[in-house]
């Protein structure tokens, strides 16, 4: 007689983090507090932890909320700083998948951000284009308006090119840009960028001016020295203006004869210069830097030394 054997399985499929799900974006007036949930599934259940993504204002990657299949973000009286970029993720023992992103944005007035592009004006040439740019931070999106010293309004025409407002972090930093096209001597000056949105207005200056003599760079300082060759270091200064390139002279001492090698480019910072002479005292300046810098260059047994 043949008999039979029942028996009962129990599977347990393990797998990493699915469904992480955020809101995309959450906007919030000043002085609120606002929730945001994030909620994923995975066996085992995955562990949810909210955290602020980089490149924004008090990045960090200290948790700000965190659970076991669900997490909620708690934003008290919200801040225009609480203002960025938050990412909610989930991880168990088997796998951790990137992170869900959410846009915070706080809602406020146009404030001028300090730093950016274009700095306090441009500069062009008679008869070249000239280009401003005006940086602000608002929520509702700003509206501008661009206006000279005098109070003439400046509006769209062969003269003034004004560019769609572009934002530039995805958040709340927009860019208003102003050409100036075919430039002449009564378009230099002082121009307002007037940004205003729901919560209040700010206004920008910019000066658009001819071009200056370029500034020589600072802090010249050999930074390397080998046998038949140096290496020249320094920092470009654009207070004058953004220079085409930069000359740098040099001389063995007891001759009167100098040569120059052509670094092109304004943002360089450094070259290196072949072919020296080993055991030969020479002297470098890149002209407008002080001092200048002495070097003997010795042969390969011996360390070539420099004066700094």
């Amino acid at each position: 007689m043949f008999g039979h054997v029942t028996a009962d399985f129990y599977i347990n499929v393990m797998y990493g983090p699915e469904d992480i799900t955020a809101d995309e974006m959450v906007t919030v007036n000043q002085g609120k507090t606002v929730s945001i949930e994030c909620t994923a599934s995975g066996n085992p259940p995955p562990t949810i932890t909210w955290t602020r993504g980089a490149a924004t204002y008090n990045s960090t990657s200290t948790p700000l909320a965190s659970s076991v299949g669900v997490a909620h973000l708690v934003v008290e009286e919200a801040r225009w700083r609480d203002t960025g970029v938050y990412l909610c993720h989930a991880a168990n023992k088997v796998n951790q998948p990137p992170p869900a992103t959410t846009k915070f944005i706080v809602t406020q007035p146009a404030t001028e951000v300090e730093g950016g592009e274009g700095g306090q004006g441009s500069w062009a040439s008679v008869g070249g284009n000239g280009r401003l740019v005006c940086h602000v931070r608002a929520a509702p999106p700003p509206s501008f308006q661009w206006v000279r010293a005098s109070g003439e309004v400046v509006k769209m025409s062969e003269k003034y090119i004004i560019h769609r407002p572009r934002l530039q972090d995805g958040l709340v930093e927009w860019a208003s840009v102003l050409e100036v096209r075919d430039v002449t001597q009564r378009d230099y000056g002082e121009y307002l960028c007037a940004a205003r949105n729901q919560l209040g207005s700010t206004s920008v200056s910019r000066t658009l001016g001819p071009p200056t003599r370029p500034h020589p760079p600072l802090n010249l300082t050999v930074s390397n020295a080998s046998s038949g060759s140096i290496t020249l270091s320094w920092a470009p200064n654009y207070a004058g203006g953004l220079p085409r390139g930069y000359s740098v002279r040099y001389r063995a001492a007891g001759s009167t004869l100098y040569q120059v090698v052509e670094v092109s480019g304004g943002a360089s910072q450094g070259v290196t210069v072949h072919g020296l002479s080993p055991g030969t005292q020479y002297l470098f300046t890149v002209p407008g830097t002080q001092p200048t810098r002495t070097l003997i260059v010795r042969d390969a047994a011996d360390r070539s030394h420099y004066s700094r």
